[in-house]
């Protein structure tokens, strides 16, 4: 575990690497999970551990999944 500042606020996360050029990141609780996808929803850009990234076209593209996701 490793706390990460997202927007001002620490956030538990887990890091794992999944190949020699990719790490994956996550939060680790769902209270995390659920103030990342809040903050990529709301907001056109987010801080994380003093990084930029957009979050630009995020809310199209997560909603896709979701009803990918509850596919029958």
């Amino acid at each position: 575990m490793k706390p990460f500042d997202i927007n001002g606020k620490v956030v538990k996360m887990e890091s794992f690497c999944a190949n020699e050029y990719t790490s994956l990141t996550y939060p680790l609780t769902n209270v995390g999970r659920k103030y990342l996808i809040n903050e990529l929803k709301r907001k056109n850009f987010i801080t994380f551990n003093s990084w930029k990234y957009s979050a630009r076209g995020f809310t199209k593209i997560f909603n896709t999944m979701k009803k990918n996701n509850n596919a029958i």
